[in-house]
């Protein structure tokens, strides 16, 4: 008898402790479309990395995607609009769409998903050449012109 006690014991605590790291987490969800925008702009900044392997030929590119995400922050559909010429560009903003976690919608959003377009920019340029061998360079990937909001998805 008393190991099925502990077991019921065990399993309460486990309850208990999902009921608790699920308020945390929510706890965490954007407030307003302002604070999702905020966020969401973290998370694609955070996925985004500049190609290491072309950071020597200081190329910039620029890459364009639609995306409609439901209200839990997943990706329903996403098109790209604008490629960079470079291939390895290319391909690092398709590897960024496919890493990027987007936040929830916040409860105060009435829709059931969201369309907007994503913005993602690369550059690279040389900074200055140091008195050692080679060059000083400075990558730079980044969503710099934010997310911008083009209709609530109905479905």
């Amino acid at each position: 008898m008393a190991p099925t006690k502990i077991s019921k014991t065990a399993v309460i605590l486990t309850i208990a402790a999902g009921l608790i790291g699920s308020s945390a987490v929510s706890a965490g969800q954007p407030v307003n479309m302002e604070e999702w925008k905020e966020d969401a702009t973290n998370s694609i900044n955070r996925a985004m990395l500049y190609p290491s392997q072309i950071s020597n030929r200081a190329l910039k590119g620029d890459a364009q995607f639609t995306v409609t995400i439901g209200r839990d922050g997943k990706i329903l559909a996403s098109q790209q609009n604008i490629r960079p010429k470079n291939f390895k560009l290319n391909s690092a903003a398709k590897t960024a769409m496919r890493m990027v976690e987007f936040p929830e919608l916040p409860a105060s959003y009435a829709g059931k998903g969201l369309t907007f377009t994503l913005n993602l920019n690369y550059r690279s340029s040389r900074t200055y050449k140091p008195k050692r061998k080679g060059n000083v360079r400075t990558e730079l990937a980044s969503n710099s012109s934010g997310i911008l909001v083009i209709e609530a998805a109905s479905e």
